[in-house]
């Protein structure tokens, strides 16, 4: 199916430089309590064919890899802040942040997609972090169908996808949301994705085993009318687990 080919080619720009840069000279934060959006590039290498009216539904193979990719990305925003735990920059006792970003697709898929976020102030040194994490929502933009968008310019819909990150000092929340043009197009994908989440297993070989199982024991998929969410929810408890410098 021509869509599943381009649905995943945003160009996914690594905030590692970002980070060390943090480290080495102590930049000052970038998000304060406001609304910012940005641009990021989709490539033009394969025709939109299919009809947007009537959007293939994902396949199995499809949606497996979804949560796969699902967990990998939580995966790797709870080691990032093990990392910062283990220098002593992120306090769990003391560190709050709240961030929401959506990315939006145009259709067809090509050219210019965009970002808009929400921030309440972040700790600089959770910046690069919070930045890295918010990258799923343009991994998973394909899933959603395309909507009425009026923030492009030769584009008049989107596919979109919402990330809400956050962390009270009692849990951490990774929350992922998808919309969809019908609640039964929402049904139909929920199934499915749902489906995908109960036969993901971790590979006990995998040095990120117990990780992955832990965030797996915590995480659920949801649906409300036309929208999905896939959360991942953390208890302070379970949190400091993973965080312990001896976690694996």
């Amino acid at each position: 199916m021509s869509t599943r080919k381009t649905q995943n080619s945003f160009l996914i720009l690594t905030t590692l430089g970002v980070y060390l840069g943090f480290v080495l000279v102590g930049a000052t934060p970038v998000l304060g309590h406001a609304a910012t959006t940005r641009n990021f590039e989709l490539t033009d290498e394969i025709e939109f064919k299919d009809d947007l009216d009537k959007k293939p539904e994902p396949t199995s193979k499809d949606l497996d890899k979804a949560i796969e990719d699902y967990f990998n990305r939580v995966g790797a925003f709870v080691r990032n802040l093990r990392k910062l735990r283990s220098i002593d920059e992120f306090d769990t006792a003391y560190h709050t942040f709240h961030n929401e970003n959506v990315a939006f697709s145009p259709c067809p898929a090509t050219g210019t997609g965009r970002s808009e976020q929400t921030a309440t102030h972040i700790d600089r040194w959770l910046v690069p972090t919070i930045e890295e994490a918010n990258f799923i929502a343009e991994e998973f933009a394909w899933l959603s169908d395309c909507l009425p968008y009026t923030g492009f310019q030769t584009r008049t819909e989107a596919q979109s996808a919402g990330i809400k990150l956050s962390y009270n000092k009692a849990e951490l929340l990774h929350d992922l949301s998808l919309k969809f043009g019908s609640k039964s197009r929402a049904e139909s994908v929920h199934t499915g994705l749902a489906a995908a989440l109960g036969r993901f297993r971790s590979d006990e070989e995998d040095a990120n085993y117990e990780l992955i199982r832990t965030l797996l024991k915590h995480t659920s998929t949801t649906i409300s009318s036309n929208k999905i969410t896939v959360v991942t929810q953390l208890p302070r408890a379970a949190l400091d687990s993973l965080l312990a410098k001896d976690a694996k």
